[in-house]
């Protein structure tokens, strides 16, 4: 779980894409887009660099409001007292947003749509063993569907 406010922008340039390209934002493209979103207000790609590698760990809370809406979350994202679990709550739904852009999952997930309880557990059982025969890591699937199991009562 990133900490550190370079930490926490590192994983949002490797994570959220740019929905122009599809591409992982640049330093100059999240400078440019920090001045689109807060008029008046400058900033350089070198500072942005300095966020991410951590030579910078004090920025204006103008830049911190500025990264937050060029990457889309909450400016308390960045804050240090934000608690473990609201900052991995803002990365597992940044990583589910990047997921639903690729069109084979969004429409599985479409298609997944209305069924039982007991035929979701079989599709994500089903797609855990693929992953694992495909060598792909991670079990984020089960891991965010233990908290948010559906009710069997609906």
């Amino acid at each position: 779980m990133a900490k550190t406010l370079a930490e926490k922008t590192e994983w949002l340039f490797q994570h959220v894409r740019d929905p122009e390209s599809g591409q992982p934002y640049s330093n100059a493209r999240i400078a440019a887009l920090i001045e689109q979103v807060c008029p008046g207000f400058s900033v350089t790609p070198t500072t942005i660099w300095n966020i991410r590698t951590g030579k910078s760990d004090n920025p204006s809370w103008k830049l911190i409001e500025g990264l937050a809406k060029a990457f889309g979350v909450s400016p308390l994202y960045f804050s240090e007292d934000e608690d473990e679990i609201g900052a991995r709550q803002t990365q597992e739904e940044l990583a589910l947003l990047a997921a639903l852009r690729d069109t084979s999952v969004r429409q599985l997930a479409l298609r997944a749509q209305g069924m039982t309880p007991a035929s979701l557990a079989t599709v994500l059982e089903l797609i855990e063993r693929v992953r694992q025969l495909e060598g792909l890591e991670g079990n984020r699937a089960s891991q965010s569907s233990q908290s948010s199991q559906p009710n069997s009562d609906t």
